[in-house]
């Protein structure tokens, strides 16, 4: 099986997967994001932006799919976020591609 189908020069995209880790600043629980895994990412063309209506007027959402390696020893969730080119992004949902641990695919979407 041949599980390397991408080309390592295609992983132009640094992004940094963080987790979110409970603490406590004067009695109330505050929530710091910790990076846990710099890699870098391949994109897809066929990112979208749509507009929906919510409460007092438009908003966009940003959705993009990107490829990234994933180490075999590493188990991305949902729970974790993206960051990429500076912004933040929640993982909508993920792709161990072909269940090898080598590649895994992501929609993300812009956290306003």
């Amino acid at each position: 099986m041949d599980i390397y189908l991408y080309n390592t020069g295609d992983f132009k995209h640094r992004v940094e997967i963080q987790e979110a880790k409970a603490d406590k600043v004067n009695g109330r629980p505050v929530v710091n994001w910790e990076t846990i895994l710099e890699t870098r990412a391949k994109t897809f063309k066929d990112n979208k932006v749509t507009t929906s209506e919510e409460g007092q007027g438009d908003t966009d959402k940003i959705v993009k799919r990107i490829l990234i390696r994933t180490p075999k020893s590493f188990e991305l969730t949902n729970d974790y976020r993206i960051i990429y080119k500076g912004k933040h992004y929640k993982i909508k949902s993920l792709n161990d591609i072909k269940d090898a641990g080598v590649y895994t695919e992501l929609t993300i979407e812009r956290v306003e």
